[in-house]
């Protein structure tokens, strides 16, 4: 795991200012029918829960993970707790600041549900223990090493404040298009 990459590339211009609210219209081959960001059931899903919601990483274009809602990360010298660091300027679309309890309670909630995707097969084998000791740390012990966990945690991170008194299957069954509020940049 170590430590978090170098940033890729620096820009050779000055980044384009894009205004922020209005709306974004996006085609798509075919309609979305629900939005469930532990198990994408197409290329659209997947493409609009990346404009919805953050990861803890994202993947750059030869898919290593990069930092997104982490900014930085340490492992222990065995690669079973990995520490990270997370931005405290992200908010919610409902104006509700994203702490590392939300990243924690998503990580938990993952291994809660039924077990659909290699990625929830692996959080519920792989995950000891989820912490947030603060708003912008957090810990996650492993049983043993697992060299993929950066990649797997760009996967969406859901907003704890309105989801936590969901049980397991509500919450597996959790249309996202019903409360779309995420974090990303729509």
């Amino acid at each position: 795991l170590g430590s978090t990459p170098a940033p890729t590339n620096e820009p050779t211009t000055p980044p384009i200012q894009i205004p922020q609210g209005g709306t974004l219209t996006i085609r798509t081959a075919q309609d979305i029918a629900a939005l469930h960001p532990w198990k994408p059931t197409s290329h659209e899903e997947a493409q609009l829960l990346g404009l919805l919601y953050r990861g803890l990483t994202k993947l750059d274009q030869s898919l290593a993970p990069q930092p997104d809602v982490a900014t930085s990360w340490q492992s222990d010298s065995i690669g079973q707790t990995l520490t990270m660091t997370l931005r405290s300027d992200i908010r919610w679309h409902d104006d509700t600041a994203l702490t590392a309890a939300d990243a924690a309670w998503t990580i938990s909630a993952m291994q809660s549900i039924s077990p659909t995707t290699p990625l929830l097969t692996d959080l519920q084998g792989l995950v000891r223990k989820v912490t947030a000791p603060d708003d912008t740390t957090l810990v996650i012990s492993l049983r043993e090493p697992y060299a993929p966990l950066l990649s797997a945690l760009s996967m969406p991170i859901l907003p704890k404040h309105l989801f936590e008194q969901l049980s397991p299957a509500e919450l597996d069954q959790l249309n996202l298009l019903t409360q779309p509020i995420g974090s990303g940049p729509f």
